[in-house]
């Protein structure tokens, strides 16, 4: 679980360096320089205006020396009215459009250990990153966060099942416009519909009533308000993951297996279908013996007849392992096809835009694995090292950068860094080095979303 590898973080931590703060070469980076963020009440309608500066070191290597304008779209104004009582709106919005796919983007950090902050960089249209962005605080432990796909919401999920929505105007302009609070679960997986109207939010524990864990669905308004639909409610204790089929109409989705208390349910791998507001279950698969399965996200190949499961699970027989499976939709079927053994601490699997090429992040062991399918089925075709408590990947799909990865990283000798990794080919992976953060623990990386 995500609570027994922070805990064990924080052993790694107190043990690589005499001060409670990070293990980073510099030491901490003293108290947080404020930017000029202004986090605004909801309802508000004064603009937070753009942030200073924050005046971060040049970055070196694949990064140097390129100074990049971090305008971008203009923000759509939140609504400061009354929310709506009546139905939710399902017509179009500014933020459902796809931007041009070679073009600034906003990347957006995460940091949960010694703050409760999100930072924004921009990433060009030709992949360099730079640190004119600014930080805000989210007040809780930051989970997962996904752009809608203009870019111009972004969504923002805590570990204590907080959602919020930001209006991002470029890398310099982050503002709060909503939140609202979920069923009480540890939370960590966070799906976006194709048109940014619909989250999807997992959430995890063994209880039923109020604090039911499942799957969550909020609608999001144009505006950015945001509105839990309990009606469309799947409770599953020990819920861990989605992966959705393109479309939105189809799904695969990782909860269930319990076998040691009631209600009993041996099967932990579902096919879900789209139904009204929210999903049904069609299907439901025992695919690991009714053990336990400990992953932190899925991953469905985009013609959505390949699932990618890994198990970091120190407490099941099938733990340190990616299970391969064959999907078929049509007929709900849901066929083991390979086991790949003795990948330690395995967390998150996401595929490449063409499906050819898989990678799976490795917590403990501090590296990303490679997978391909050469003819004979899946298999490790590449190890990427040094890669520090690898956990969440995010990949441009469009343009140019397509098939290039991120991921925060965080080295117990060495900066703390986004890691960068480029899919050449169908299995293929070559590592571009990394982007360097500021030292101390207030800047270490915990989770990554990009402008799709």
């Amino acid at each position: 679980m995500r609570l027994l590898r922070l805990l064990w973080l924080s052993v790694f931590a107190l043990g690589a360096c005499d001060e409670v703060n990070f293990p980073v070469p510099n030491g901490d980076a003293g108290p947080i320089h404020d930017s000029g963020v202004v986090r605004v009440d909801l309802g508000t309608l004064a603009d937070a205006g753009p942030a200073a500066d924050v005046g971060a070191p040049d970055a070196s290597g694949l990064d140097a020396a390129v100074n990049v304008d971090a305008s971008g779209p203009d923000a759509f104004v939140p609504d400061g009215g009354t929310p709506d009582a009546g139905p939710v709106d399902t017509g179009p919005c500014s933020f459902e459009a796809l931007g041009p796919a070679d073009r600034d983007r906003v990347m957006v950090i995460g940091h949960n250990q010694m703050v409760t902050d999100i930072r924004s960089l921009t990433l060009s249209a030709a992949g360099v990153i730079s640190d004119n962005g600014t930080r805000l605080n989210i007040a809780e432990r930051f989970g997962r966060a996904e752009f809608t796909p203009s870019g111009e919401l972004l969504l923002v999920l805590t570990e204590d099942g907080t959602l919020i929505s930001v209006a991002v105007n470029g890398a310099a302009s982050m503002m709060i416009i909503d939140q609202i609070s979920l069923p009480g679960a540890s939370y960590g997986d966070l799906r976006l519909s194709e048109n940014g109207r619909t989250a999807w939010i997992v959430g995890f524990n063994s209880n039923t009533g109020s604090d039911k864990a499942g799957l969550a669905s909020v609608n999001v308004g144009c505006d950015g308000e945001l509105t839990h639909d309990e009606g469309a409610f799947l409770e599953y204790p020990l819920s861990q993951s989605m992966a959705v089929l393109p479309g939105d109409q189809r799904a695969v989705y990782l909860g269930g297996g319990v076998d040691f208390f009631e209600p009993m349910d041996p099967n932990e791998t579902r096919i879900l279908a789209r139904s009204g507001r929210g999903w049904t279950e069609i299907a439901a698969f025992n695919l690991f013996d009714g053990d336990s399965v400990d992953a932190l996200r899925i991953a469905l190949s985009p013609d959505g007849q390949t699932l990618i499961i890994p198990n970091g699970s120190a407490f099941s027989a099938f733990g340190s392992t990616i299970s391969i499976v064959n999907v078929n939709f049509s007929a709900a079927t849901l066929q083991p096809a390979t086991t790949i053994m003795d990948v330690d601490d395995a967390r998150e699997a996401i595929f490449s835009p063409d499906g050819a090429t898989a990678l799976v992040s490795q917590f403990s062991t501090n590296r990303v694995q490679v997978l391909g399918n050469p003819g004979g089925g899946w298999q490790i075709t590449d190890t990427v090292t040094g890669i520090g408590l690898a956990e969440q990947i995010a990949m441009i799909r469009r343009g140019s950068l397509a098939g290039r990865a991120y991921l925060p990283s965080i080295d117990a000798s060495g900066p703390l860094n986004i890691a960068i990794l480029q899919v050449t080919g169908p299995g293929q992976v070559q590592n571009l080095g990394q982007y360097d953060l500021p030292p101390g623990s207030p800047n270490a990386p915990t989770g990554i979303a990009i402008v799709p």
